[in-house]
């Protein structure tokens, strides 16, 4: 079926436009704008990560003189932005971003200003509970260094880690015991 446009008429004066196929250009019209008000939803949605990664506007780490340290990490895990960061259990900042600079996961932690740490301190990404959220620990190492950690600082690869995660323990437990065995110990 071949549709195009006629018009329709009252007392001899065109009042609307018609497609022969049924679809009346005024409809039409809404359609498109729909499709225009409707297409920067669906491009911009495909970055939505969660409201968990909304930046927040208050927590630890917010302050104008807050210092702002980077943490290269293996593995993230399942971190987000927002987590907290911890010193000896006491919560000092927060994650703000998380990025990949040069093929490196890398952490921008937001600290409060009196954080004291040497420039050698170490990471690592632990959980608060069996099935609780995910946190940054800062450590000073057993030989700490004379400098301190200071804004702008990053702690690198071989200074962070993560504590195992429930489902590495569980893999490790059932390798043992499928037939793993005490052999291959020090692989697990």
């Amino acid at each position: 079926m071949r549709c195009g446009v006629s018009a329709g008429s009252a007392n001899g004066k065109p009042n609307r436009w018609t497609l022969r196929c049924g679809v009346s250009a005024g409809h039409r019209g809404s359609v498109f704008l729909l499709a225009v008000l409707l297409a920067p939803v669906v491009l911009t949605s495909c970055t939505w990560r969660g409201i968990a990664n909304v930046p927040l506007p208050v927590g630890r780490g917010m302050g104008p003189d807050r210092m702002t340290i980077y943490v290269q990490m293996p593995d993230t895990l399942a971190l987000n932005t927002n987590s907290r960061v911890r010193v000896a259990d006491v919560w000092v900042g927060t994650v703000r971003d998380i990025s990949l600079r040069n093929w490196i996961a890398t952490l921008t932690l937001e600290l409060e200003p009196t954080v004291r740490l040497p420039a050698n301190a170490t990471a690592k990404i632990g959980q608060t509970s069996l099935l609780g959220t995910q946190h940054v620990e800062l450590a000073a190492p057993p030989i700490p260094s004379p400098q301190p950690l200071k804004s702008g600082d990053t702690i690198g690869l071989k200074n962070s880690s993560a504590y195992p995660t429930v489902e590495r323990t569980l893999a490790s437990v059932a390798l043992i015991l499928t037939g793993g065995g005490i052999v291959n110990l020090d692989v697990i």
